[in-house]
């Protein structure tokens, strides 16, 4: 048998409904036991869902790690100045070996750097984050396969800014000024301080576009496909500059 209100509710409102069945039918909007629409909050994506800890250290935590990871790609490329003043790079030169694969020989072994301090910087903000949450927490998200190739591509373009500075500078001493200087200035277009920059200038930075991505992938979604062409595209560009005005300075090719 249903209740005296909820049969009131079923009651058509007419002009022979008495005052006692309007009276009911208003008090079926204060009963708690009656409650159709219910509301509640969805989070938009994975990145919402996620605590907002979690997401200051996507953020913020991708932004200084290819910040740091910049001032490894360019000094690591740096070594090659101390290789030619022990002539172990001159000794290179006179083997068969072409002056392209000693360049990207170099430019190689410092990716391999590169990626691997990106991914210990990673794995120490998951743990960070792991520990303060007090569960263990993925914060780049469940794609892996896009994460590595992100990281790679990332890493790409950080080495091809080292070989350009390197490329560009006379004296080892100006990599050591200039180097720096860039990082800076990237550092800032990128927004790797705390703080952005209207638009388009976060654009120029390398640094923008791999935070996107991380922030991206992090997100749950998969949409970095401008991410990863323009940063595969900037670091065959500062390759391939790099490498012609490096061949020029030391006079090989």
């Amino acid at each position: 048998a249903e209740s005296g209100d909820l049969a009131a509710v079923r009651t058509p409102i007419s002009g022979t409904g008495t005052i006692t069945d309007t009276f009911a039918i208003l008090g079926c909007l204060f009963t708690p036991g009656i409650n159709p629409v219910s509301l509640q909050q969805q989070p938009l994506n994975q990145l919402q869902e996620s605590s907002s800890f979690a997401r200051i250290l996507v953020v913020v935590g991708s932004a200084q790690a290819v910040f740091f990871a910049l001032f490894t790609g360019v000094f690591g490329v740096l070594s090659i100045y101390e290789e030619r003043k022990q002539w172990t790079l001159q000794r290179m030169l006179v083997s068969p070996t072409n002056s392209n694969t000693i360049l990207f020989g170099k430019l190689l072994g410092n990716l391999v750097v590169v990626i691997a301090q990106l991914l210990v910087l990673m794995v120490a903000l998951t743990t960070v984050a792991s520990i303060a949450l007090r569960t263990p927490t993925l914060i780049w998200g469940n794609q892996i396969g896009l994460l590595l190739v992100t990281v790679v591509v990332l890493s790409l373009a950080v080495s091809g800014i080292g070989v350009l500075i390197v490329g560009l500078a006379r004296t080892p001493e100006q990599v050591q000024i200039v180097g720096p200087i860039v990082n800076m200035m990237l550092g800032v277009l990128g927004g790797a301080f705390g703080f952005g920059l209207p638009d388009p200038l976060p654009k120029l930075s390398l640094i923008n576009w791999g935070t996107d991505a991380f922030a991206t992938l992090a997100a749950g979604q998969s949409t970095i496909g401008m991410n990863l062409l323009v940063l595969a595209g900037q670091g065959a560009l500062f390759f391939l500059i790099g490498a012609w005005f490096f061949r020029r300075r030391m006079r090989i090719g």
